[in-house]
């Protein structure tokens, strides 16, 4: 394929080395996780003192997680913080402007928190990360976010 997040998710699931081969470039290329591990890291470290958050729910079919955004919004209200849940269609660092938050969790497609990386108003995080940032997961036990059809 063309693209880089599923190669990059295989890579961080199984620990072996992924390559790529792009059809339309005819380029082959090697998965390097560090630089995005790099890039969650610091997401991480910027949300640690946050106090609000906003939990993104996608209204589009087969990334709706409701139920996994109220767990989210109970565990951070658990733990002393403000989290609000945001149900939107369409999800653009423009669009996400007008919510004033310290942090946002997507539950929607992964691919918000890695491939927008730095383009939101505020850090992006995928659920365990937030997670992480709340210490109810260690760094170590850090796992890729996956949406799973049922």
């Amino acid at each position: 394929g063309s693209g880089g997040f599923h190669p990059l998710g295989v890579s961080l699931a199984t620990g072996k080395r992924v390559l790529i081969a792009d059809p339309f470039s005819k380029d082959v290329r090697e998965v390097d996780p560090s630089l995005i591990m790099r890039q969650r890291s610091a997401a991480i470290a910027k949300s640690l003192d946050a106090e609000s958050f906003g939990i993104i729910v996608s209204s589009k079919p087969g990334q709706y997680r409701m139920e996994l955004a109220r767990e989210l919004k109970e565990l951070a209200e658990e733990k002393g913080k403000t989290a609000y849940i945001l149900i939107l269609d369409l999800i653009t660092p423009d669009q996400m402007l007008q919510f004033k938050v310290d942090a946002f969790v997507s539950t929607a497609c992964p691919r918000l928190a890695v491939d927008e990386v730095g383009r939101f108003s505020a850090p992006m995080l995928t659920p365990q990360e937030f997670e992480i940032v709340l210490g109810k997961r260690e760094w170590e036990d850090m796992v890729f976010d996956e949406i799973r059809g049922d």
